[in-house]
């Protein structure tokens, strides 16, 4: 199992809103795809970090916790036609450790 330190996580701040997002598909999809797509669905906001975690997982790291939970309630996502399932996370467990089986609707 490998731990990652939040701190050394690009876009990770413990004062943010902080999200881990797994896109659900078995087909890999390249990061800078999985950025655009939800800063253009998004609109572009200020403040806000993506950063790469692992295929097809990233940290969406909101710097305004009202725009952050503003975005979540008007989910579910999708990518590419793959729902993107976000987890608040705020650093107690490892970001692998998140789990992606349920989703808050």
């Amino acid at each position: 199992m490998v731990f990652i330190d939040p701190a050394n996580v690009e876009g990770f701040d413990a004062t943010n809103l902080n999200f881990v997002g797994k896109v659900l598909t078995d087909k890999e999809l390249n990061f800078p795809t999985i950025k655009a797509a939800l800063m253009g669905m998004w609109g572009n906001p200020r403040g806000v970090a993506i950063s790469e975690v692992a295929r097809n997982k990233v940290l969406v790291s909101f710097r305004d916790h009202h725009k952050g939970m503003e975005m979540m309630k008007r989910g579910p996502w999708s990518i590419k036609g793959h729902l993107l399932n976000l987890q608040i996370w705020i650093g107690r467990e490892s970001i692998y450790d998140v789990a992606h089986n349920f989703m808050h609707l």
